[in-house]
Parts: C-alpha cells; sequence; structure tokens
C-alpha cells in the first residue's frame, strides 16, 4: 500500500488515519511504501509512527549522508526514479552501501506532464537494473487524487 505522506492537502487527523492504515495492513499482511520529505520523516520518528512501515520513500530534503545512514533503521528505503541523479548511485556504491535496502519508483507512467518521455524513463530504468535496483512505477487514478 502507498501512501503519501507530505501531500498539502493532507489533514490535519493525518497520523490517525496512518495509524488506522497500518493496522489494517498489518492484520491482512500487506506493506506499506510510506512517501515523505524529511521534515514529515522526523515528526512520524519522533511519534514512533514508523514501526511498522516496511519502506519509506523518500522524497526531498534528504542528504546523501543521510540516505546512506538509513539503511541501519528497519525500514527499507526507496527513491524516486524521476529525479534521482547518478551522482548519488555513486555515492551509494562508493560508500559499499547495502543496495538490497534500495528500490527506486517512478511518479507516474509516462506521460507529457511528467516531463519524462518513455525513451527517458527505459534509459534510466536500464541504468538502474544495471545497478541492481528494482524499480517500480505508481500510476495515477483516473478518478480520485
Amino acid at each position: 500500500m502507498f501512501v503519501s505522506g507530505h501531500m498539502p492537502e493532507a489533514s490535519a487527523s493525518f497520523d490517525e488515519e496512518l495509524k488506522v492504515v497500518l493496522d489494517f495492513c498489518k492484520k491482512n499482511n500487506l506493506k506499506v511504501i510510506l512517501d515523505v520529505n524529511k521534515q514529515k520523516l522526523i515528526e512520524l520518528e519522533e511519534k514512533n509512527l514508523i514501526d511498522d512501515i516496511d519502506t519509506i520513500r523518500l522524497d526531498y530534503g534528504f542528504t546523501k549522508e543521510e540516505i546512506l545512514s538509513y539503511q541501519n533503521k528497519k525500514f527499507n528505503i526507496q527513491l524516486n526514479a524521476s529525479t534521482i541523479k547518478n551522482d548519488l548511485i555513486e555515492y551509494l556504491e562508493a560508500n559499499n552501501a547495502n543496495l538490497s535496502k534500495y528500490s527506486l519508483s517512478h511518479n507516474f507512467f509516462p506521460k507529457p506532464y511528467t516531463g519524462l518521455s518513455y525513451e527517458e524513463i527505459k534509459k534510466r530504468n536500464d541504468y538502474y537494473h544495471s545497478k541492481g535496483f528494482k524499480v517500480m512505477t505508481y500510476m495515477p487514478s483516473f478518478v480520485n487524487k
């Protein structure tokens, strides 16, 4: 289950809603990927709300050093395949990162409004796969957010 933890339109009751989702997923043996910015991750860690989250998708605000250090946490790390720069991957490799803790995901299936063409997605994915990363794509709903 993919949950965005930093949408501008998120309600004030997000933390309570997240608890409901986490309980549901735990009862039904579903894994949760939580998309967060740095500030939201800090807030959720302080509230002990990430213990049942399988993967944290680091969206923005994280340094290379922080991204590397998160591999020592309980959760897996997912990076934005649409915006990641090769120098981060090279940094992880140069610092002997445990790449099995990392995956990548694109925001949307290639469409004109994402700014990436099919060819660019394929080029990036070929590179990511050559490094041993799993790569996913999240496709938006046609009827809701």
